[in-house]
């Protein structure tokens, strides 16, 4: 495997930081240029979901983390979108009750609330833990998941 494919594909190993960042450079290119195909273009793009699942899974590696770690901020962002969308369902459920006590356009403008919310908790979630990842230093030395990770990647 070459260099370039095991950054991208495999997720085992370390990845120092430099390499962190170009890997998630390569990864959204090739999703924004997928888009341009179309669709076969799709597929291409969610195939980088596999990219970017092992760039955290080799980073958190570096980091002395396990890969499976990458799941916790997931969950978080997953959780606020669910939360968001339940709130919102419970509102227009209660305005359409309670109508006499709530206009329309205070239940909408309540809904858009909690979607300006969720648009910004879950995508606030996912940029600092990229900013971890690619800021943070890794652990010196050989740890648990190899050794030092190579700088020419």
């Amino acid at each position: 495997m070459t260099n370039l494919a095991r950054l991208l594909l495999s997720p085992h190993g370390r990845i120092g930081r430099k390499a962190f960042w170009r890997g998630w450079g390569l990864t959204v290119l090739i999703s924004l240029g997928a888009w341009l195909i179309p669709v076969v273009g799709g597929f291409i793009s969610l195939s980088t979901l596999w990219m970017w699942a092992a760039l955290c899974a080799k980073r958190l590696h570096d980091l002395g983390q396990s890969g499976w770690a990458q799941l916790a901020p997931l969950a978080l962002a997953t959780a606020s979108v669910l939360c968001g969308v339940a709130v919102m369902a419970l509102g227009i459920v209660v305005s359409e009750q309670m109508g006499a006590f709530f206009t329309r356009e205070a239940a909408s403008m309540g809904a858009k609330g909690v979607l300006l919310l969720v648009l910004l908790v879950g995508p606030s979630v996912w940029l600092v833990f990229t900013l971890w990842l690619g800021l943070a230093k890794g652990e010196a030395g050989e740890n648990r998941f190899g050794p030092t990770p190579d700088v020419r990647l």
